[in-house]
């Protein structure tokens, strides 16, 4: 990495570490994240979101066991940084490079006990159009997955983005919520892709309403998420 993205990294994730330290996070939907867990032998399912959240989505489970699919372009080289060193593990991958790859290696963690993580309609969109990744994913590991939605209120939003990015502001008060997991099927034929891919994308969409909905009771939600326990 060249010394201009290093010090690029290294501005990026002390930007990322003051804003993670004002946040306040909420959780629900837990319920759903427990019922994902207990759907495979190894406790392992695929997080999904959309790209334009996937700040606060990284943020709100740091410290817990995920393999996060990241893309190798310029902007993945920040997002893996600041990723590892949160702790998570990273698939450089996306899909127009190194897809199969990445996907192998997702695989073997979650043999492993740790889940993946998707940004569903990354890196490049159309902006809430899921890729074929994270279903493939699921469908080889009989992983559920699911869907999250990391919200706040009056984000700043880069309009100009292909995914229109939010980034809650600092001390935001935020949601994190989780949706009813999706089983797709072993196997999946190449015909049911479409299906199966809006399936997905309707969970996120539904998942994101919810989360909007519940900043209002946001005091009344969890303040931590479950202890971590051995697979």
């Amino acid at each position: 990495m060249a010394v201009k993205n290093k010090l690029l990294c290294y501005l990026f994730y002390a930007i990322v570490r003051l804003l993670h330290a004002s946040y306040r996070f909420r959780y629900t939907g837990l319920e759903n994240y427990e019922t994902a867990k207990k759907l495979h032998p190894k406790g392992t399912f695929c997080l999904g979101c959309w790209h334009e959240n996937i700040l606060a989505n990284i943020l709100g489970q740091k410290g817990y066991p995920y393999c996060i699919m990241v893309s190798r372009s310029q902007d993945g080289e920040y997002v893996d940084y600041f990723s590892r060193k949160l702790g998570f593990e990273t698939a450089r991958g996306s899909s127009s490079r190194g897809a199969q790859e990445a996907r192998e290696t997702l695989e073997d963690k979650m043999a492993q006990g740790l889940s993946a993580a998707f940004a569903v309609d990354g890196p490049r969109g159309p902006r809430h159009r899921c890729k074929y990744g994270v279903m493939i994913t699921a469908s080889n590991t009989g992983a559920a997955v699911l869907p999250v939605a990391a919200v706040a209120k009056n984000p700043w939003i880069f309009s100009k983005a292909w995914d229109k990015t939010r980034i809650p502001k600092p001390f935001s008060k935020i949601i994190y919520h989780f949706g009813p997991p999706v089983l797709v099927p072993k196997g999946v034929k190449r015909e049911d892709y479409r299906k199966e891919i809006k399936r997905i994308e309707n969970a996120i969409h539904e998942t994101e309403r919810v989360a909007k909905m519940n900043l209002i009771n946001w005091q009344k939600a969890s303040k931590r998420m479950p202890k971590l326990r051995p697979c």
